[in-house]
């Protein structure tokens, strides 16, 4: 990594190291949008383990969606991924805690 480490890149490098595949996008990303990634997870669901697989998952598509795909505005496609991310983790929790019809009518 070395000179890279200590330094916040621009939306336009990080984008271009995703296409070079280079996995410093990751870290780059990471270190300049990881909280506020965070905190968007963490404002829909509330528990901090969903949150950082929420987080994960974000990078994780952003890695398999952006080679094909050239965000204009970084925060705002990473945003809208962790967004959705997360509001299905939240349905996904919340369906778990209904009460089946059959019993409610018992």
């Amino acid at each position: 990594m070395g000179k890279k480490e200590g330094k916040i890149l621009s939306d336009e490098k990080i984008v271009e190291l995703y296409f070079a595949r280079d996995e410093v996008a990751l870290d780059a990303t990471d270190k300049k949008y990881g909280k506020y990634l965070y905190t968007i997870a963490y404002n829909i669901i509330h528990d901090a383990l969903d949150c950082e697989e929420c987080l994960n998952d974000t990078y994780l598509n952003t890695w398999n969606s952006v080679p094909p795909q050239r965000p204009r505005a970084l925060q705002t496609f990473l945003t809208k991924i962790m967004r959705n991310i997360a509001i299905d983790k939240y349905r996904k929790a919340s369906a778990s805690r209904r009460v089946p019809s059959e019993l409610v009518t018992s």
